[in-house]
């Protein structure tokens, strides 16, 4: 989380100055952090170590799948087995979700481990 300098007049970003619906934000992305974090530093030391990468895109692990092609720039595969697709664009007013390709293959939501899609 970067740390803006601001003036009496902007809003504070520190996270223990936030309050209401901005604090719970701040607090789920910083535990979604904290989660994931031994396993991208995991990753990052053993492609230091011993050559390799951490962060590829979807077609080196479903080669076959003619699907993964289609969308390389904006979904990939950290350390080998987190799948992120972040929202790179705004939602119109009305969305609340936005839509991702998931392969063949088991996958496992992570704020619910036992849906698994």
């Amino acid at each position: 989380m970067a740390r803006f300098h601001y003036d009496n007049e902007s809003m504070p970003n520190e996270p223990y100055l936030m309050n209401g619906t901005y604090l719970e934000i701040t607090k789920r992305a910083m535990h979604d952090r904290y989660q994931t974090l031994r396993h991208m530093y995991t990753c990052l030391f053993e492609a230091h170590k011993n050559g390799g990468t951490c962060f590829d895109p979807l077609f080196y692990y479903f080669p076959t799948d003619d699907n993964v092609y289609t969308d390389i720039e904006s979904t990939f595969i950290v350390g080998g087995a987190l799948k992120v697709t972040p929202i790179l664009k705004s939602l119109l007013s009305n969305e609340t979700t936005m839509t991702a390709y998931f392969p063949n293959g088991t996958w496992v939501n992570l704020y619910d481990p036992s849906e698994i899609i």
